[in-house]
């Protein structure tokens, strides 16, 4: 009679003997699953069941396998931490394009916004105020259309002024406070030169003008200037 070798066997879906459950030696098979179980000695006195066909081949190699990086395409990859990376050549040249955060931005005459890159930076233009304007001595500030109309206004003859008739008697002083030169214009119809005298501040008079039978004279009178006519004439007009 022939006789059957049979080994223990489970028909139960997922059922793993125990290592209690099989020797040394011995296998079990699960009939449902189709695996085959082991009773390993580890050798340190511990046993295991191992599944003798969970895995056959590992990339390619078969028995005791031990895999490496390269194994499964991964030859550039090891344990080095995030902070202890290196970059690539291609990011090092980019970072080496980068401005420092010391560097700093220059502004040149008229300018204002300059520093170093460690915060964001606007340059504009620092434009004279209309008191600057009109002063005209702050020689380091742009001028807008309206700080240059406040200087031309402060200062040149004609600008923003009209033309006025008054009344000058002769000998009598005048003065300019206009804070701006003014137009003198005047005319005498007399064969005697009726002229106009100016004086600086704390200067004697000069003699600046003539006019007599009907020919006007013109003459420009500076800023806190004295003026003067030597006799009354038959008309003067100032443009200031």
């Amino acid at each position: 009679m022939t006789s059957k070798l049979l080994s223990k066997r489970s028909a139960v879906p997922g059922k793993v003997p125990t290592t209690a459950q099989i020797d040394l030696g011995e296998l079990a098979i699960n009939t449902r699953d189709g695996k085959l179980y082991l009773k390993r000695d580890n050798g340190n006195g511990t046993f295991t069941v191992i599944d003798l066909g969970a895995v056959r081949t590992v990339a390619g190699r078969s028995g005791e396998v031990t895999l490496g990086p390269g194994d499964v395409g991964l030859g550039h990859v090891n344990n080095t931490s995030d902070q202890a990376k290196p970059i690539s050549e291609p990011q090092q040249t980019a970072l080496n394009a980068k401005a420092d955060l010391a560097r700093e931005i220059a502004t040149g005459v008229g300018l204002i916004g300059g520093g170093d890159l460690g915060a964001n930076r606007t340059i504009a233009a620092d434009i004279a105020s209309l008191a600057e304007a009109r002063a005209g001595a702050a020689v380091e500030k742009l001028m807008s259309a309206a700080s240059v109309e406040q200087h031309m206004l402060a200062n040149a003859i004609g600008w923003g002024q009209t033309w006025s008739q008054v009344n000058r008697q002769g000998g009598a002083e005048y003065l300019n406070e206009t804070g701006r030169p003014i137009l003198i214009s005047y005319h005498d119809t007399s064969s005697s030169q009726c002229r106009l005298s100016g004086a600086a501040p704390g200067a004697g008079w000069t003699m600046i003008a003539a006019a007599r039978y009907g020919v006007s004279a013109t003459v420009i009178i500076p800023a806190s200037w004295r003026y003067t006519f030597s006799y009354t004439p038959d008309y003067v007009a100032i443009l200031g």
